[in-house]
């Protein structure tokens, strides 16, 4: 266990800082691929905030310090929240169709299509008995996070 963490990559410092900034807050997209598993929407930054996808949707963001620039929208699968779940207004939605359904014990791994052809990956906690079955491949779906868990590299 560690309380700083030091990324590196081909002998180049990426991120120096606590797990927890590391994880939340990665400086670059090696970071983010290397700390954990991210979802990662291709697009530009229309202004401070807000992200426009290749696929056309408009999405929020601000997980961090706010960048300005950037080609990608990340989101950590376990921020993602499938189903029509009631969400705060300013939370993103995205419409899919689920792609893979897989148990993994204390979660359920499930990828969504979207369609712009993006597969995205959430992460939902098996809180009860079952709850893993109520979600089947080739079933369309809602997708939304807080515009808190997203952050452009």
């Amino acid at each position: 266990m560690a309380d700083r963490i030091v990324v590196m990559n081909a002998g180049k410092v990426e991120q120096v800082g606590t797990p927890q900034q590391v994880y939340e807050h990665p400086a670059t997209r090696f970071v983010a691929e290397f700390i954990g598993l991210s979802n990662f929407l291709a697009g530009k930054v229309e202004s401070l905030g807000r992200f426009h996808t290749s696929s056309g949707e408009l999405l929020t963001y601000g997980n961090g310090a706010v960048r300005t620039a950037g080609e990608h929208l990340v989101v950590r699968p376990e921020k993602i929240e499938i189903g029509d779940r009631t969400v705060d207004a300013g939370a993103n939605r995205l419409e899919g169709v689920i792609d893979t359904v897989t148990y993994l014990g204390p979660l359920t791994e499930v990828a969504i299509r979207l369609p712009g052809g993006e597969r995205l990956t959430a992460h939902q906690q098996n809180r009860k008995f079952g709850d893993f079955q109520r979600i089947q491949p080739g079933e369309r779906a809602t997708i939304s996070w807080d515009a808190e868990a997203g952050f452009v590299l």
